[in-house]
């Protein structure tokens, strides 16, 4: 038993529900505080709040890749006529800014990096980027297709994982699709490419 001033300044009494019980010999089950993990839903019992959001895309005519949603800043499809060389990198006019242009799959050796070569074969076809924010630098992502978002409610997956521009994988849809790891994306493509300035605007994006 407690005393407290109530707001017209009198004293109340307040009374302890499970002493009451212990001194009347009643026997009482005091409910404990509802945490985070007694939470549950009907998605392989996992708590909805952990879903992950990915937005997936092929890097050839048949293999995946995904991005963590959060990364994502647009979609955009342009004319290969509208992308520009400079020195090794390429680039192009995106919102007034100059655009790094790169094929991620390629940089971190998942495949032939032949940006150049796709731009001479298919001067008609839309090319499909991802535009990727990092460390407030916009950089472009050309892919062979873009796909859709999807969420995983899974952990992800670092132990079968031996490229180091790879984050992970996750399980989506019936299929294992691997993380791209854009820090690391972002290093190697300042490591590689010699870096020049186009109209005031440097490339490098780390």
């Amino acid at each position: 038993m407690t005393t407290s001033l109530v707001g017209s300044g009198e004293i109340a009494m307040i009374l302890s529900s499970a002493g009451i019980a212990k001194k009347q010999n009643i026997g009482i089950e005091v409910e404990k505080p509802i945490v985070k993990s007694d939470l549950s839903v009907e998605n392989n019992g996992t708590e909805q709040l952990t879903a992950n959001e990915y937005m997936l895309f092929k890097y050839d005519p048949e293999n995946f890749l995904c991005l963590h949603l959060d990364d994502v800043e647009r979609l955009v499809k342009i004319e290969p006529g509208r992308v520009e060389s400079v020195g090794t990198n390429f680039v192009v006019r995106y919102l007034d800014k100059v655009l790094p242009i790169i094929e991620p799959a390629g940089l971190i050796g998942l495949q032939d990096n032949n940006l150049k070569e796709r731009l001479l074969n298919t001067p008609n076809q839309m090319l499909e980027i991802i535009v990727v924010n990092i460390g407030e630098k916009l950089v472009g992502l050309l892919v062979s297709k873009l796909d859709e978002i999807h969420k995983s409610y899974e952990d992800i997956n670092t132990d079968t994982i031996s490229n180091p521009g790879l984050e992970g994988s996750i399980f989506i849809n019936g299929s294992t699709i691997c993380i791209l790891d854009l820090a690391f994306l972002m290093k190697k493509y300042n490591e590689k490419w010699t870096l020049n300035r186009c109209e005031n605007d440097e490339l490098l994006v780390a």
